[in-house]
């Protein structure tokens, strides 16, 4: 291999990586972002529940193991 094909093999890897790592910040993103947007709706519904008057089942976390 002479060193003419060695620099565009580098330069096709560099470039190649490049793109992976573009790729791969771009997907992080929107996981996050939805991961934000379903966090939002989670607080909103649960904000929004109704919940049943004092001294009711349910009023607080009732739990049995």
């Amino acid at each position: 291999m002479d060193l003419t094909s060695y620099i565009a093999n580098v330069s096709m890897s560099m470039a190649q990586t490049s793109l992976m790592n573009s790729v791969g910040t771009a997907m992080l993103s929107k996981t996050i972002s939805a991961a934000e947007t379903e966090g939002a709706n989670m607080v909103n519904m649960l904000n929004s529940a109704e919940l049943p008057p004092a001294g009711a089942k349910g009023h607080l976390l009732n739990i049995r193991v």
